[in-house]
């Protein structure tokens, strides 16, 4: 027999029902619209919470080139500098490659000569405020924060360049590289290079005699006197003096055209082309010895002169003869002479004390021939082949 609803019944049932649809309307509204995606209801998220992302390195490009401004020879007069300049750019900022005054190990700006030997490294500090010895690379002032470093030898952006001097020591050749090397703190590296020239500023073009004929051309180095006695004084390249008078004007090997006949004479032309170039011939200080029979040394110091005279009528180098216009034979203007360290027979020395002399051009284009007397001692030991170093140096 069916059992009979109550209505009362029926009632607690729709009510039941109608709480509860009520309540799940109440949650759906409480819930944050971020919590639900398409027809599902997914996690909560904090409203504190970052998104993350990674900026990978870049290694460090050239910005710009290595150049030195158009001009690509530099002379070894130990004053003649060439500027390289060259900027780096890094997309990662410039700290990315080292901070204020750093000195990556792995940044360095050289200079080098397959030929020569020669070669020299300079570090890098990173927009640095002192310098010693190093390349500074500092921020470009335009954008301070545009990842670019330009190279400088100053601590300040006024200055954009590496001024580097060449020293009187490095040999001529075409194959010099400067090299800019720059790492970043990742390992990442760029270089840029540049090729140049070292030329001689001053040549010895050879020695000559008297008539401008050419003399021991295998060693233009190679400048002598043949014999003397004890006691003779001005004793001249290529001959001996035949006088023992100090007055200049009794003495062929002073002062004297005669003496000049018997001479041989050092030329040496200003390569570089600078008016103004100054060289240095330095003897030995030891002066004049004998190796096979050792005895009496013949001093330099302070007792060897020099007469000189400059022309532009040109000896090149490797010529048999000089021309005309150049040989001491027929050359009619002024000679000119000096001591190396001490005043000696009215001639006034270089103040040095040392068997050095200083002989300054005056022309772009000029050669300068010199000669040299040195008194020989009392008592000196006989015996052949005495020779004394000497250099010749811008």
């Amino acid at each position: 027999m069916n059992k009979k609803i109550k209505f009362g019944d029926k009632m607690n049932k729709k009510i039941i029902k109608a709480v509860l649809a009520i309540a799940i309307v109440f949650c759906f509204a409480a819930m944050p619209i971020s919590g639900m995606i398409g027809n599902g209801i997914v996690g909560m998220v904090k409203g504190d919470e970052q998104a993350g992302g990674v900026v990978g390195n870049m290694a460090p490009v050239v910005e710009t080139a290595m150049t030195t401004g158009g001009d690509t020879v530099v002379y070894n007069s130990g004053s003649d500098s060439l500027t390289f300049n060259a900027s780096i750019r890094d997309r990662n900022r410039e700290d990315d490659i080292g901070v204020v005054d750093a000195t990556p190990s792995t940044c360095w700006f050289n200079i080098s000569s397959v030929t020569t030997g020669n070669f020299t490294n300079y570090t890098i500090k990173i927009a640095a405020t002192s310098l010693s010895g190093e390349a500074n690379m500092y921020n470009s002032s335009a954008a301070p924060a545009d990842g670019i470093l330009v190279l400088s030898s100053t601590t300040t952006d006024s200055t954009q360049g590496f001024q580097w001097t060449c020293l009187a020591t490095w040999g001529v050749g075409t194959d010099y590289i400067a090299n800019l090397t720059i790492t970043d703190n990742d390992g990442e590296s760029c270089y840029t290079t540049i090729t140049f020239e070292v030329k001689a500023a001053v040549k010895i073009v050879g020695i000559y005699n008297y008539t401008g004929l050419a003399v021991f051309k295998d060693s233009p180095f190679y400048w002598n006197f043949t014999s003397t006695y004890p006691g003779t004084l001005n004793v001249t390249s290529g001959n001996m003096s035949y006088s023992y008078s100090t007055n200049p004007a009794e003495n062929y090997g002073y002062d004297n055209a005669t003496g000049r006949q018997w001479s041989y004479w050092l030329v040496v032309n200003n390569t570089g082309g600078v008016s103004t170039q100054a060289f240095n011939v330095s003897f030995s200080t030891a002066g004049f010895t004998n190796e096979t029979y050792p005895g009496t040394p013949i001093p330099t110091s302070d007792y060897i002169r020099f007469e000189y005279y400059k022309t532009t009528a040109l000896t090149w180098a490797n010529n048999d003869t000089a021309p005309d216009a150049a040989k001491p034979s027929v050359f009619s203007g002024t000679t000119t002479y000096i001591a190396d360290g001490s005043t000696k027979y009215g001639v006034t020395g270089d103040g040095t004390g040392n068997a050095k002399v200083q002989f300054t051009f005056d022309g772009g284009s000029q050669n300068i021939w010199i000669r040299f007397m040195v008194d020989t001692p009392d008592p000196c030991r006989d015996a052949t082949g005495y020779t004394c170093s000497y250099s010749m140096a811008a």
